[in-house]
């Protein structure tokens, strides 16, 4: 094939690539799909060596790796993690050709590849590959200096933070958690976009770990800055930024939970009622709260006392917790 020819057929299928990534950007994941596939089979007749040449340039390698990112990420997208892998695996060893070949990958396409597939990975309880994956991704993001990528670089932290801790090994788990709060928040302090969001994220995150390790003290700590974090969040833009509801509750809810473990029934109660007035009446936060309280109900006296919520205050806290179940109940009945 002759060197105008193949240029041109390489430039075809950059723009059904570029057109899949519009479509993507779009929502049009099934568009996107279609363009991948034509870019694929268009790339399949492109020889991979160039006449005269020795190897594979690094644009070829490249355009694999583009199409190879996109059906990967689609498939993830879409719960087919097994070809998602498969799709991501690829386009990472083109990525590697590309850069020994002297080409210049996107500088966040490698450690992107790398985030997904520790996410798949881990989705389908491969912890070791996960881990693995995470690793090199981290080994990649920390030299980049760019906001979107220092973004990564604490999301695939807060990741090796979230494996650790399962795998028992609470130091790191917590060496990594710092580092990945400390970088959410020095971006937020800068009004990077998802930055805060992100750091309520790592913070419950790191609660979690702390509750693994048996530091409950700091488990109860991080979830009262992460619902802090999120009440300013939602206070800030109260209309558009409803996931920091979701985010304030979950802090809420498992600060209820380690300050029950911790004896600190007081400060757990304040939690729950916080949740509450809130979101009203959910069903669920309702079922948390008579467990709760029904077991307080089975201590003895001293042990409320120590946790600063006395039985007759315990009494009349679940009862007041029924009141607002019934009515729940009676304003979802349908009209007879």
């Amino acid at each position: 094939m002759d060197a105008d020819t193949r240029k041109e057929m390489l430039d075809t299928v950059t723009e059904l690539v570029k057109l899949a990534i519009r479509a993507a950007e779009s929502g049009h994941w099934d568009s996107a799909l279609q363009q991948l596939d034509e870019a694929g089979v268009a790339y399949e007749k492109i020889p991979p060596v160039a006449d005269g040449a020795t190897g594979k340039e690094p644009r070829y390698l490249g355009l694999g790796a583009a199409i190879a990112e996109g059906k990967g990420q689609i498939g993830l997208r879409s719960g087919k993690v097994e070809a998602g892998i498969a799709s991501l695996e690829t386009a990472l060893a083109l990525r590697l050709a590309e850069e020994a070949a002297g080409g210049a990958p996107p500088p966040m396409a490698i450690p992107v590849s790398l985030v997904n597939l520790t996410g798949a990975a881990h989705s389908l309880g491969k912890a070791d590959d996960a881990l693995a994956y995470n690793t090199r991704a981290i080994e990649r993001l920390r030299p980049l200096d760019a906001a979107p990528s220092r973004i990564f670089l604490a999301a695939a932290l807060e990741a090796r933070g979230n494996h650790m801790s399962q795998r028992g090994e609470h130091a790191n788990a917590k060496e990594a958690l710092l580092e990945s709060a400390a970088i959410a928040k020095a971006l937020a302090a800068q009004n990077m976009p998802s930055a805060a969001q992100l750091l309520t994220e790592i913070l419950v995150a790191h609660a979690r770990a702390a509750g693994r390790a048996g530091e409950v003290g700091d488990a109860i700590r991080l979830c009262g800055e992460a619902a802090e974090v999120s009440w300013d969040r939602f206070e800030a833009n109260p209309q558009g930024d409803r996931e920091a509801i979701s985010h304030f509750v979950a802090a809420q809810m498992n600060l209820l939970g380690f300050a029950e473990q911790a004896g600190r029934f007081g400060e757990a109660e304040d939690a729950l009622f916080k949740v509450l007035r809130l979101v009203g009446p959910d069903v669920r936060v309702i079922g948390r709260g008579k467990t709760f309280y029904e077991t307080l109900l089975a201590m003895d006296d001293a042990r409320l006392e120590a946790g600063n919520l006395p039985r007759e205050e315990v009494i009349e806290s679940y009862q007041q917790l029924a009141q607002i179940a019934k009515a729940a109940a009676e304003r979802a009945r349908p009209p007879a």
